[in-house]
């Protein structure tokens, strides 16, 4: 849909091994929901972010979350996303999110 594929991380842990693992450039953003099995997505953005590679701190990473209050916004950023979707998805939403992402 609208050109873009993706690959799935099965849990909080494999979403940056998933990164890691790949040659830089091969995803333009990340989408993390913050509920996954063994770690959340706050805590996979910073281990994303920890990796200390230029395409590691530029990547979007764009929360996707159930809760959309200030503080569960305000916590996705200090993790260091580059925003926040609530749930259910907007896909016009998601779209701009990732059309004005810093590249």
């Amino acid at each position: 849909m609208h050109g873009v594929t993706c690959d799935r991380a099965i849990n909080g842990v494999d979403c940056p091994d998933l990164f890691q693992t790949s040659e830089p450039g091969r995803y333009d953003a990340i989408l993390m929901d913050l509920q996954m099995p063994i770690i959340g997505g706050l805590d996979a953005a910073r281990a994303i972010r920890s990796l200390g590679t230029d395409y590691s701190s530029k990547i979007p990473i764009i929360a996707l979350a159930a809760n959309a209050y200030q503080s569960d916004v305000e916590a996705c950023l200090s993790a260091g996303m580059t925003a926040h979707l609530p749930k259910p998805l907007d896909v016009p939403k998601l779209l701009q999110a990732l059309s004005s992402s810093p590249k």
